[in-house]
């Protein structure tokens, strides 16, 4: 095996989070290297969702903006009958959809021109923490650095394969069935439409950008796993309900299912081992109630990145302890982006379609994680 360069952090996971934070680690004058190589589904591969204001939190993401390809102002909120429907209207920019391919395009052009190294592994690395560097060995070589951000994976695989302590206590195992079709014509006017089943445990979703159809099932794993016959229902009522199209081009569809960590970031006993961070999915950070991966993730990045550049900034001796300021500053910013609501969505529900007020309150909790 040929022996490696020290550099002054490496970034396991070509995922939005493992791109901002070696780019912002860049930006820093840091000697980054990103290590690609194949994950879990933990974050989807279609066409997504995010908030606006993510781009507020990471200057990474608003200098890639142009990925970024529709804008949305509405949310629409159906029952299950699709007898009831109730609106939120905003007057600004609420969130944009972004397909997962072009948006990790172009990160990897802005980590190129930023000077990030990238490492492509036919497997996922052996992860070996040292006391004076942290270090990724595969079957080509090893990546050694001074620091390690993992940015992928499960968090319970990521604590299994370091011996770490994992504690969790409650957390939703959740599981997204998705499909993007190509539309013949516009499908009108850019909206966030969920259908709602009567409880947090499943939701289904769709929305249309730049020609094509989304369409997703988000449920709690262990009481209704989404698949892809639930999901062929889901489409049937759509188009039962003239929500969609009544033909649609399936020949050239493109399915996945995924398994967002979601809220396990509040539940881990710790996402920091020597001279290595969990950040990403594989720190658990992921929307309880949206499933959405791409804004806490990138969050958690951003603070990973800042946490990171000071504790190379400081004293070798201090270093481990500038790199416990994670957890504090994650939870000041991250927490209520993550859990579920304070109050029950099988009370919040039925109230939505008769109280406008409800529904734009649900609307920010969606978004930006603000309590009701």
């Amino acid at each position: 095996m040929t022996m490696s360069d020290l550099h002054d952090v490496v970034v396991l996971g070509a995922t939005p989070a493992g791109y901002v934070a070696a780019i912002t680690l860049a930006q820093h004058k840091h000697s980054v290297v990103l290590v690609a190589c194949p994950a879990p589904a933990t974050e989807s591969p279609l066409l997504d969702w995010v908030p606006h204001d993510v781009l507020d939190a990471s200057p990474v993401l608003k200098s890639v903006k142009s990925a970024f390809e529709t804008a949305f102002k509405e949310i629409i909120y159906h029952s299950q009958d699709f007898a009831q429907q109730a609106e939120f209207h905003s007057r600004a920019v609420a969130g944009y959809f972004v397909r997962q391919p072009v948006l990790l395009e172009a990160l990897a052009k802005k980590a190129k021109t930023a000077g990030v190294k990238l490492k492509r592994f036919a497997r996922a690395p052996h992860i070996k923490l040292e006391e004076n560097s942290a270090l990724l060995v595969g079957e080509a070589g090893q990546v050694e650095g001074k620091v390690l951000l993992i940015c992928q994976d499960e968090p319970d695989a990521i604590m299994t394969e370091l011996i770490m302590p994992l504690r969790i206590t409650h957390v939703e195992e959740l599981s997204i069935c998705g499909l993007d079709v190509p539309l013949a014509k516009s499908a009108g006017q850019e909206a966030l439409h969920l259908v709602t089943y009567g409880s947090h445990e499943q939701i289904g979703m769709f929305f249309h950008s730049g020609g094509m159809l989304h369409v997703r099932m988000l449920s709690a794993l262990q009481l209704a796993p989404a698949g892809v016959e639930q999901l062929s229902h889901f489409i049937a009522q759509l188009q039962q309900a003239e929500l969609l199209p009544a033909k649609l081009s399936l020949a050239k569809a493109n399915a996945a299912i995924w398994h967002p960590p979601g809220g396990v970031a509040l539940e881990l006993e710790a996402h920091l081992a020597k001279r290595m961070l969990l950040v990403g999915t594989a720190g658990g950070f992921a929307s309880v109630l949206s499933g959405q991966t791409i804004d806490p993730s990138v969050r958690s990045a951003v603070v990973a990145a800042d946490v990171t550049h000071k504790a190379l900034n400081s004293k070798q001796m201090q270093l481990q302890e500038s790199l416990a300021e994670y957890k504090r500053q994650w939870r000041d910013e991250l927490s209520d982006r993550i859990r579920l609501p304070g109050t029950s969505m099988k009370m919040l529900l039925p109230i939505v379609y008769s109280n406008s007020a409800m529904a734009a309150k649900l609307a920010r909790t969606l978004l930006y994680g603000e309590p009701i």
